[in-house]
Parts: C-alpha cells; sequence; structure tokens
C-alpha cells in the first residue's frame, strides 16, 4: 500500500511539473502582451507568477487530497540543489556582461553590505522580534532567544532570485544595479552559514538556546572556514576548466585547419557542457563539504565568465550565454509559482498568526534600513563617487525576500518552526508583491530608472556584446577613492589579470580579441552610451542601423556598427566592433 501511495504521489508530481511550466509560459504571455505597460510597472512578471501560484495552492487546499497536497509541498532539497543552481551560475556567469567592471569596482562595499548588513539586520530583526514576544498576548506562539535570531537570519538577506528577476526590469543605474546583485548574491549566501551556524541552538535538543564560549568560538571558526573553503573550490574549478577550454581551442585550431566550418560546430556543445558538469558538480562537492554551495558557484561562474567564455568560438559564446539565460529565467519564474503554491496549501492553519505577520514584515524593512544606512554612511567616508541618497532609498527598498528564506525556514528544526515557517512566509509574499511591484515605478521617480532617460539596453542580459562595452564606460562609477593607494591597488590587479592571468588562462587569439574589444570601447564609452540609448529609445522602428547614420552630427565609434535587434521593447543593442565580419558571427 505504501509503495502504491509513493507512486501516485510521484505521478501527481510529475504533472505539477508539466502543468506548472505550462502556467507559467502562458503567464509569461499573458504579462507580455494583455497586460498595459503601465501595469506591467506594478505587476512585475514575478508577482503576476506568484499571484497564480496563491491561486493555484488555494484550489489544492480546498480540493485537499492527502496526495495532492503532499505532492506540492515545498522541498528544501529541490530548491536547493535542481532550481537555485541554475539562477546563481547565470548570474555570475553573465556578470561581465553586465557591468563586470563596477561590480569589482565596488567590491569593498558589496562585501560591507552582503557581511556586515546581512549580521547587522539579522540582530536587529532578533531584538526587536524578542521584544514583541514579551509583549505579545498568550495566543502567540513564544519564540525562544534563539529562535529569534534564527528568524532574523532567515530574512535577514535580500533572495537573488527575488531581486534580480525585479531589477532586471528595472533598467537601474549600473552602480545601483551592481551593489543590489552583489549584495543580494553574497549576503544570501552569508545568511546561509549563518544559519547552519545557529541552527544547532535553536533546535529541539537546545530548546533555551543556551550556548558557551567554545561553541561561539567553533560558530565563528565555521563561518570562517566555510567561507575560504568555498571561495578555494570556486577559483580551482575555474581556473581549470578556463584551462581545459584553451587547450580545446589549440587542439580545435590545428585539427580543423583549412576544413569546412561545419567541422568546428559538431565540437560546439562540448564547452558549454563542460562549464555546466563542472559548475554544477563543485556546487554538490560543496555542499556536501558544509561549504557555500552558492559562493562556491557564484565564485566559479565569474572565472569561467572572464576566462573559459573567451576561449569559446562566437557560436559557442552564444549557445552558452542564451542558454544559461534561459533556464535561469525559466527556473526563477517557477520558484515563485513554487513559493505561492506552497503558501496556501503547504502551511498548517494553526501556524499562521496574524500579530507575528505584521510585526514582522515592518521589523524586517526597519532592520534593513538600520542595517544599510550606515554602510552606506561610512562607505561613502572612502568614495570619490558618493552613493547618493535616492540610491541609497532604491538599495534600501529593494529588500525582498523569495525561496531562499522559505526554504531556510522549512529546514529549521525547533519547537516552533511552523509558526516559522508561517511568518517567514507572510513576508516573502509581502516583499515580493508588494516591494516588488513599487521598486520599478520607485526608480522611476527617483529618477534612477529605465524610464527615468537610462538607455536600458545597456543593462538587458540578453545583448551580451554592448554590456561588455558599457563595462568599461561604467568604471568611472567605481569605488576609487582619492587616496593613491587604493588606485595603485586596482592598477596592480589589473596588471596581474592583463600580464599574467589572461596570457596563462586564455589563447592568444583570445587575448587579443579581449585587448581589441577594450580599446575599441575605451575610444569613446560617453557616445555609445548615448547611441545605445537612442536605438533603445526607439521603439517604433527594428531592423540594422549603422552607427554612420548617427554620425553626420558627431563623433561615433569609428567603423564600429550598432545593431537593433528586433523584439519591440524588449529588444536590444549589439555593438560590432569590425564592421567588415558578418553580424551574425559576433556573441
Amino acid at each position: 500500500m505504501a509503495d502504491d501511495d509513493s507512486s501516485s504521489t510521484h505521478h501527481i508530481s510529475l504533472w505539477y511539473f508539466v502543468i506548472a511550466f505550462l502556467c507559467i509560459t502562458l503567464t509569461q504571455l499573458v504579462h507580455a502582451v494583455i497586460l498595459p505597460r503601465a501595469l506591467q510597472l506594478w505587476l512585475p512578471e514575478a508577482s503576476l507568477v506568484m499571484l497564480v501560484g496563491l491561486v493555484a495552492g488555494a484550489i489544492i487546499a480546498a480540493v485537499n487530497h492527502e496526495l495532492l497536497v503532499e505532492a506540492v509541498t515545498f522541498k528544501p532539497w529541490v530548491f536547493f540543489h535542481v532550481l537555485l543552481p541554475p539562477i546563481i551560475f547565470y548570474a555570475g556567469y553573465s556578470l561581465e556582461k553586465n557591468h563586470g567592471h563596477v561590480f569589482f569596482a565596488n567590491i569593498g562595499t558589496v562585501t560591507l553590505l552582503a557581511v556586515v548588513g546581512t549580521a547587522a539586520s539579522a540582530a536587529i530583526t532578533a531584538g526587536f522580534m524578542e521584544l514583541v514576544m514579551q509583549t505579545s498576548p498568550a495566543s502567540v506562539k513564544r519564540w525562544t532567544t534563539a529562535e529569534c535570531f534564527l528568524f532574523g537570519t532567515i530574512v535577514g538577506a535580500t533572495d537573488p532570485v527575488a531581486t534580480l528577476s525585479v531589477f532586471k526590469s528595472v533598467g537601474a543605474d549600473d552602480t545601483i544595479y551592481n551593489l543590489v546583485f552583489g549584495e543580494s548574491v553574497l549576503n544570501d549566501a552569508a545568511a546561509i552559514v549563518l544559519f547552519r551556524v545557529i541552527v544547532p541552538f535553536a533546535d529541539a535538543n537546545d530548546a533555551n538556546g543556551t550556548s558557551d564560549a567554545r561553541a561561539v568560538g567553533n560558530a565563528i571558526g565555521m563561518l570562517v572556514g566555510a567561507s575560504a573553503g568555498s571561495l578555494g573550490i570556486g577559483l580551482a574549478g575555474g581556473f581549470v576548466v578556463s584551462l581545459m577550454l584553451k587547450l580545446i581551442a589549440r587542439s580545435r585550431r590545428r585539427g580543423v585547419e583549412g576544413t569546412n566550418e561545419a567541422v568546428h560546430d559538431e565540437v560546439a556543445d562540448v564547452p558549454t557542457l563542460l562549464v555546466y558538469v563542472v559548475g554544477f558538480m563543485l556546487y554538490g562537492a560543496a555542499e556536501a563539504a558544509k561549504f557555500s554551495g552558492i559562493v562556491a558557484l557564484v565564485t566559479y561562474s565569474v572565472v569561467v565568465g572572464h576566462y573559459a567564455y573567451w576561449n569559446m568560438s562566437t557560436s559557442q559564446r552564444r549557445v552558452s550565454i542564451e542558454f544559461s539565460r534561459v533556464v535561469g529565467s525559466l527556473f526563477e519564474l517557477f520558484v515563485f509559482a513554487y513559493i505561492g503554491v506552497a503558501a496556501s496549501a503547504s502551511v498548517p492553519k494553526n501556524a499562521w498568526s496574524g500579530e507575528l505577520i505584521f510585526s514582522a514584515i515592518p521589523i524586517t524593512m526597519l532592520a534593513r534600513a538600520g542595517a544599510l544606512v550606515p554602510i552606506f554612511f561610512l562607505a561613502n567616508c572612502f568614495r570619490r563617487r558618493k552613493i547618493p541618497a535616492k540610491a541609497q532609498l532604491l538599495c534600501v527598498a529593494a529588500g525582498l525576500r523569495g525561496a531562499v528564506a522559505f526554504a531556510l525556514a522549512i529546514s529549521a528544526d525547533s519547537p516552533n518552526s511552523d509558526s516559522i515557517v508561517a511568518t517567514t512566509l507572510g513576508v516573502v509574499v509581502f516583499t515580493t508583491l508588494v516591494l516588488g511591484g513599487t521598486t520599478a515605478p520607485l526608480a522611476n521617480w527617483l529618477g534612477v530608472g529605465a524610464g527615468a532617460n537610462q538607455p536600458k539596453a545597456l543593462f538587458d542580459p540578453t545583448t551580451p556584446r554592448e554590456e561588455e562595452a558599457a563595462a568599461a564606460a561604467a568604471t568611472s562609477h567605481g569605488d576609487a577613492t582619492a587616496a593613491p593607494q587604493q588606485k595603485t591597488s586596482k592598477m596592480w590587479f589589473l596588471r596581474l589579470d592583463r600580464n599574467v592571468l589572461r596570457p596563462f588562462f586564455c589563447t592568444r587569439e583570445a587575448v587579443e580579441e579581449m585587448a581589441a574589444n577594450e580599446r575599441a570601447i575605451a575610444e569613446d564609452p560617453k557616445r555609445l552610451a548615448e547611441i545605445a540609448g537612442e536605438l533603445a529609445s526607439n521603439s517604433a522602428h527594428d531592423g540594422y542601423h549603422h552607427s554612420s547614420e548617427l554620425a553626420s552630427s558627431s563623433n561615433d565609434l569609428d567603423g564600429a556598427v550598432v545593431r537593433r535587434k528586433s523584439g519591440g521593447s524588449r529588444g536590444g543593442v549589439e555593438l560590432i566592433t569590425n564592421p567588415t565580419a558578418d553580424p551574425e558571427d559576433h556573441a
């Protein structure tokens, strides 16, 4: 009988996944074609998918079929080992195509926001939740002090799945995008590591949350060791794969010299498969070693995106970036639908508490503001280009919590775990629907979004070539200071990258192509941004345009071709640095 139930549950789960992806596809069609543009700003695609999931979950709960409810119950292992890795991989792999120079130039500020901000936000949330426990009526479930810290850790970090989904549609300033991107990915990893440190103090065997100095010391050691181990795994894997693709490129070039171009295509899938398979192997290895799979995969994907990517042919680059984008975007939306269904169908009714949810929502928002504002103030003391108040407000408002927070809550083992899960779900749904729906209008109102005359095409990850161009132009937004030491440090890193790392991990042709691309960009980056903005805003015309059409009244990039992709408002702009080549040959 048990085998029959297990088989039925598996059968229902398969149908659930099929129907879920079909609903996601239809929802995307409705959002892109039917909804008015004004409504799309207030109701992002992720929010609409979550609403569909909430409705579907309510229907499943009304049917109340035991096997059906069990089949759609949110399973943390599915999220962490199936859904999350492709999303994280695309975020890191496309980093250099999404203003990577700006990200690395702001690495100091990003680290402060991710590590210190996560810890401070968790502590503030825990303190206020402890106060709620002391003042709430007797009908509210009492959390222990350790459970309050556990909840603070769960909701203390923003979710890259939720945040990136919204920010890709905002088209915010590149510095803001990269600050939020870096913070959402890194502090998400920090929250997972911190969660693993705290959860033993909140489990059923330690309900009082007691600890001693040795336990705290072990926790700190675990935090440092997990971070270092994850970085080491990611760096080692990225460098090895880059070398392997360098050898493959050399072998292919020697073996097919003078042969038909079709021979090149026979091995076009090998580099892409190698990059993906090794990445997911490293993610699993890091998780098995009790490290952070997210940190390892982000590090790995950034390294291969910077070195291995250039060892590929143009067709291989196109395949790798587009495949990762499609899979990552699809899994993003499925995660939101998954949360919506689980919120309506999986959580016990007696676990919901209006007092806790309506207390936790403002507390988490205030905690994020209280943690980030002092960090921005400290960072501005050492930055030449200050982070303006408007950008700070947008970063604070972009505190979306998503599937990572929910998965951590489900994974927690404590006396009041059901209550923590329900409260976390309340925060996740509110931030996704309300904050996610108001982020784009807020960005436009503040004058830092695509709707505020920003060249949106420069921030579209589906157009890698012009984003590589914009990256060099965006270095002026960096974390530079007036101190000579800071400038020297950056020059040292650039010399190491260009003189040692690139020649060692990339083929000679790849190094030359990278250098030529950077030189072409450096000639006139400001004008490039203007051209991209003009073409992106000209939604009334599709087709291909040469920069010579704009050169009659200004000095454009010599010999460059700027191409407008078809697709209306979702199209992109591509910079072709070699006008004599076929535009389709450029990734």
